[in-house]
């Protein structure tokens, strides 16, 4: 199961077109990311600050509002 926020998925977006995926490859993936069955969307909460790449506390809170029981990053 994904857990993600609007502003993950933004990123992941952002990131990919940036990457020069194509658009049309971008579009058909944001669809998939907000219907999939297997992709739970968040409202975050209270934003973390223990990360020590501030851009990760993102992360943080979306495992914390999506009550992860794991979180995996690079």
């Amino acid at each position: 199961q994904l857990i993600v926020c609007e502003e993950l998925a933004a990123e992941y977006l952002e990131i990919l077109t940036r990457l020069g995926v194509d658009p049309d490859r971008v579009s058909r993936f944001e669809e998939r990311l907000r219907t999939h069955g297997s992709v739970t969307w968040v409202n975050l909460g209270k934003r973390f600050k223990e990360s020590r790449d501030p851009d990760d506390n993102v992360l943080l809170a979306t495992a914390a509002a999506g009550e992860a029981r794991f979180l995996v990053s690079n």
